[in-house]
């Protein structure tokens, strides 16, 4: 992570010029991607916590055999419910222990696998298969970019709309859309 940058801040914004750069030098479309794109300190939008939790995701994701959701997200759902708790190395690896535990993930295995290079690897795998996006939030919902509308939970907001997808889709319940449709 970077010096001297905060746990969970809002200090970096999205910058789409500086992504597009990226992207054509790093990203998918590089056929040959320069030798510096991945060295050097992480750095995340939204600070320390957000490198240290998002590679636990990857790792996680990595850990359930990759599209099998069912298996890692209940992991997602629990650590970004207890992102801003994330302050310190110890207070990460306690909740990625607590949550691999609720999700029948090995936390140890988790814990190393995100403070290591196996976790580094898959981060910068998953930055360079990130499709280019004019700004954030950029969610896909069935193929389909969902507009910003501005209001994330608003009746036609993003969450309002993954949370539906998904339930049409999997099935699936959970806290974060209960909550946010107003049932929980």
């Amino acid at each position: 992570t970077a010096a001297g940058m905060p746990f969970a801040s809002y200090f970096h914004g999205y910058n789409a010029t500086v992504r597009k750069c990226w992207e054509e030098r790093c990203g998918r479309v590089a056929e040959d991607p320069a030798p510096d794109c991945f060295s050097g300190a992480l750095v995340c939008q939204h600070g320390r916590t957000d490198c240290m939790v998002t590679t636990a995701w990857a790792c996680a994701e990595s850990m359930a055999g990759g599209g099998r959701a069912s298996r890692y997200m209940p992991f997602v759902w629990c650590t970004a419910r207890y992102f801003l708790a994330v302050t310190s190395g110890a207070s990460f690896e306690a909740r990625v222990r607590q949550c691999a535990a609720a999700s029948s993930l090995d936390g140890p295995r988790l814990v190393a696998c995100a403070a290591g290079p196996e976790g580094r690897a898959l981060l910068d795998a998953q930055g360079r298969a990130t499709v280019p996006h004019a700004g954030v939030p950029y969610v896909l919902v069935d193929g389909r970019e969902l507009g910003d509308t501005h209001c994330v939970s608003c009746g036609d907001g993003i969450m309002h709309r993954v949370c539906s997808a998904a339930r049409r889709r999997t099935g699936l319940d959970t806290p974060v859309c209960r909550a946010t449709l107003g049932e929980g």
